[in-house]
């Protein structure tokens, strides 16, 4: 007789363990967006942003307009995505945000079966996939109007259909990883050359053992299959068969400048000079605001301070994991796709929009290598769990002395007092003030703009408290 499942708590979690990251992150995406729409955030686009040239593009595919050349920014794919959830939603940009939320929700979940597909193993995998539930910028940036967490998911399908490719062999498999790749390139042109790094395999004699001429052209299709429409779209309408016509030197002159367009050594001059800085930014715990700042949110969204996971933490460990699984040919393919993608952004400013479609690889490396701490202590490596110890202690310590107050923006730090005080928060309002004037950025104007509400509000007593503790370094020259 077979015995009868377990209904034990922790086995029926490890059976629908899929199910509950679901579940989960689907909660905290809807808590997300009811907290940052009752304090009057996550407005709709303003003219003039990308955001809200796309959107207008998307909105107008289910009346059977097609968008001019150049009036959707950033990717075809994310114009079409869009315009089907307006189609679905009647244009309802809350019901949009939330499909969209919806959809990263099951990121966690496609970082779980990957990390089993890669064989780090089940723990392994469910600690990464947990990992990324306090990536709070990553489930912030779901429910806006920028293609981060659609393209994130769509770069985990690709290395996941890939593992499945390689280990089953069928077209199918095959198709499907090609489709995948296809739809990272369409969602940012810099995939083309991230989705082509995996060849760099062939070099070893198994691989091209295995892959057959059939299995190649089974990928090559499904990649055809969704980038032919829009080069073809392209070259009847602008004359030109890319993904974006003229959109990778408007990038490169945004981020480098007209000389260095003009000037090829030049351009790579100032890039190689660069790259340093730019493998801080990649590694920094401070993510660089552009388009929707995490931690103008976070003042509004406390769970947002809690899901804050730093990103010399998640790297670390991933670099951890890649160290301790690296006689695992899924496990290098994956720390290859991400470093190949860093590589392809490297002339640009790292925003930390940018980061995020490698944070689902990360986050899985990461699980591998919070598995690997515990093996190397199983097998007496003391070197190798001293090593991991100080470069995670390094990843701490980096994140507790970087106070983002100094770096952001005057504009954001000013805009978020007077909204905390137009709200009555003005306990949160004096505290934000405090916290920026001992990080060496103080705010007089914001400090007086808070004083003048509490004394509109007829709270004199903590108006002239705050005016008793501020106005003495009015006078002094600030930094």
């Amino acid at each position: 007789m077979m015995k009868p499942r377990s209904t034990s708590p922790a086995k029926l979690l490890h059976r629908h363990f899929a199910l509950f990251l679901f579940a989960a992150a689907l909660l905290l995406e809807f808590h997300i967006f009811r907290t940052a729409r009752a304090a009057g955030l996550l407005a709709p686009p303003m003219p003039g942003m990308d955001q809200h040239t796309i959107l207008q593009a998307a909105l107008a595919l289910p009346s059977g307009v097609l968008p001019e050349p150049g009036s959707y920014l950033y990717s075809p794919l994310y114009t079409l995505w869009l315009g089907g959830l307006a189609a679905l939603t009647g244009g309802s940009l809350e019901a949009m945000r939330l499909l969209q939320g919806a959809l990263a929700a099951l990121i966690p979940v496609m970082i779980y079966r990957t990390g089993r597909r890669a064989g780090i193993g089940r723990s392994a995998a469910e600690i990464g996939a947990v990992l990324y539930l306090f990536c709070g910028s990553a489930l912030l940036i779901a429910l806006d109007f920028l293609r981060a967490a659609p393209l994130a998911l769509l770069f985990l399908l690709f290395y996941y259909c890939l593992l499945g490719a390689w280990r089953s062999g069928t077209l199918r498999s095959w198709f499907l990883t090609g489709l995948c790749a296809g739809g990272c390139m369409l969602g940012r042109e810099n995939f083309i050359a991230v989705a082509l790094l995996p060849a760099l395999f062939l070099f070893a004699p198994a691989v091209r053992k295995r892959l057959t001429p059939g299995n190649a052209a089974a990928a090559v299709a499904g990649c055809l299959i969704l980038l032919a429409p829009v080069l073809l779209y392209h070259l009847v309408t602008c004359g030109s068969p890319a993904i974006l016509p003229g959109n990778g030197a408007n990038v490169f002159r945004f981020f480098q400048g007209e000389e260095a367009l003009a000037d090829p050594l030049l351009a790579a001059r100032r890039i190689l000079a660069g790259i340093p800085g730019k493998i801080c930014d990649m590694a920094s715990p401070f993510e660089i605001p552009n388009s929707l700042s995490i931690y103008a949110h976070r003042e509004f969204i406390p769970l947002l301070k809690v899901l804050a996971l730093p990103m010399p933490l998640l790297m670390g460990a991933a670099l951890i994991g890649t160290a301790g699984f690296r006689r695992n040919g899924a496990v290098l393919l994956a720390a290859l796709l991400v470093a190949g993608y860093f590589g392809s952004i490297v002339f640009c400013d790292i925003y930390y929009r940018f980061r995020i479609p490698a944070e689902p690889l990360l986050a899985m490396l990461a699980g591998a290598g919070v598995r690997s701490l515990f093996r190397f202590r199983a097998r007496g490596e003391t070197a190798a769990l001293a090593a991991a110890g100080v470069l995670l202690a390094a990843g701490a310590v980096w994140s507790l002395v970087t106070p983002p107050e100094p770096r952001l923006p005057a504009s954001e730090r000013d805009a978020t007092v007077r909204l905390l005080a137009e709200l009555g928060r003005f306990s949160a309002a004096e505290h934000y003030l405090e916290r920026a004037r001992k990080h060496g950025a103080p705010m007089p104007a914001g400090e007086q703009f808070l004083i003048r509400a509490l004394a509109r509000e007829e709270r004199h007593a903590e108006a002239q408290d705050l005016f008793r503790r501020w106005h003495k370094y009015w006078e002094q020259k600030q930094p």
